[in-house]
C-alpha cells in the first residue's frame, strides 16, 4: 500500500495535466465567429494578430517592464494620484481622445499605462539631478503664464450629419433636454457625441481670448458651430453647462512643477536612459531569434543586436 498511493497521485497528476493539454487544444480550435459557413478559430485570431503584430507587442511590454523595474529600484516610481491626474488632463486636451475612449474601454487602460511609463522614465531622467531655490525662482518668473490654472468650460458637444439633424437637436436643447444620448438616440445614425459621451471640456490659458465664441456664452446657451477638422468637418451644437475660472499661480503653488521642469533642462534623454537599462539588463528567450527580433523593434538604427 505504502507504494500503491504514491503510483496513484503520479496518474492522477499526469491525467490531469493530459486533460489541460487537450482542453487548450480543443479550445484553440473552437470557431469564436463563423462567416457564411467558414469558421474562424481562437487560434487563427492569435496567430494573425502575432504575425502582425506580436513583435511589436513584445517590444512594448520589454520597455515598459525594464522601465518600471528600474524606477522601482531606484524609488521614483510615480504614484497613482499623479497618473490619474495627467489621465484626466489629457482627457480636457483632447475631445476626441476622450470620444474613443468611451466607445473603447480597453485604450483608456492602454493610455494610463502609457502615462505611467512616460513618467517613471521622466523620474528616471532626472534623478540625481539638483537645482536651487533660486534657480527655481527665477525660471519661474522668466516663464510667466507657463504655470498658470486655465479656465475651463464644461460643455455638450454635438455633430450632425444633416441640417434637419442639427435643428433637430438644437430644438430639444432650447427645450431643456440636457441629456446629450437621449438626443444621439432620438436621431440615431444622423447624431453623433463628442467627448465622453458628449461631454467635454474645454480649456483657455489664462489670461488670454481663446475659444471666445465659448467661454462668452452663458451656461445653458447653445449655439451652432460651423464645420471643423475637430468635429470631422461636421457642423455641431455645442451648449456650454459650466465656467470654472482658472487663476493666477504664486510660486510656492507650483514649485515642484517647476522644479521639474528646470530638472528636465539639465536631465538625461530618454533614449538614452533606455539604451542603457536594455544594454545592462539580463533578456533571454527559449525561441530562436526572438530577442534579436525585439532588438530590432527597439533600435531599428543599431547596426547590429547587442550581445
Amino acid at each position: 500500500m505504502g507504494i500503491v498511493r504514491p503510483l496513484i497521485v503520479i496518474v492522477l497528476i499526469l491525467s490531469l495535466l493530459a486533460n489541460w493539454v487537450l482542453y487548450n487544444h480543443v479550445y484553440s480550435r473552437r470557431a469564436v465567429i463563423v462567416v457564411n459557413g467558414q469558421p474562424i478559430t481562437l487560434s487563427d485570431e492569435y496567430n494573425y494578430l502575432q504575425d502582425r503584430w506580436g513583435k511589436q507587442a513584445l517590444a512594448q511590454l520589454v520597455t515598459a517592464d525594464l522601465i518600471t523595474q528600474a524606477a522601482q529600484k531606484a524609488h521614483v516610481m510615480p504614484t497613482n494620484d499623479e497618473v490619474t491626474k495627467d489621465f484626466k488632463r489629457m482627457l480636457d486636451e483632447s475631445p476626441t481622445l476622450s470620444a474613443e475612449m468611451a466607445n473603447y474601454p480597453w485604450k483608456a487602460r492602454a493610455e494610463r499605462d502609457s502615462i505611467l511609463e512616460n513618467l517613471a522614465l521622466r523620474n528616471l531622467q532626472i534623478n540625481g539631478v539638483q537645482v536651487t531655490n533660486d534657480e527655481l525662482l527665477n525660471f519661474f518668473n522668466e516663464n510667466p503664464g507657463k504655470f498658470d490654472v486655465p479656465d475651463k468650460a464644461k460643455v455638450t458637444w454635438l455633430v450632425a450629419t444633416d441640417a434637419t439633424a442639427l435643428n433637430t437637436a438644437d430644438k430639444m436643447i432650447q427645450n431643456g433636454v440636457s441629456d446629450p444620448t437621449v438626443i444621439r438616440d432620438q436621431l440615431r445614425g444622423k447624431i453623433g457625441l463628442l467627448g465622453n459621451f458628449g461631454r467635454v471640456t474645454l480649456l483657455r490659458p489664462f489670461g488670454t481670448n481663446q475659444n471666445a465664441i465659448v467661454f462668452n456664452m452663458k451656461p445653458g446657451q447653445s449655439k451652432v458651430l460651423p464645420a471643423s477638422p475637430l468635429t470631422g468637418n461636421l457642423r455641431s451644437i455645442i451648449r456650454l453647462d459650466q465656467i470654472i475660472p482658472g487663476h493666477k499661480v504664486t510660486f510656492q503653488e507650483v514649485q515642484n512643477k517647476v522644479a521639474i521642469a528646470v530638472k528636465m533642462t539639465r536631465g538625461r534623454n530618454g533614449s538614452e536612459v533606455f539604451h542603457d537599462l536594455y544594454d545592462s539588463a539580463t533578456i533571454n528567450s527559449d525561441i530562436p531569434g526572438l530577442k534579436q527580433d525585439v532588438e530590432r523593434v527597439l533600435f531599428p538604427n543599431r547596426s547590429k543586436p547587442a550581445s
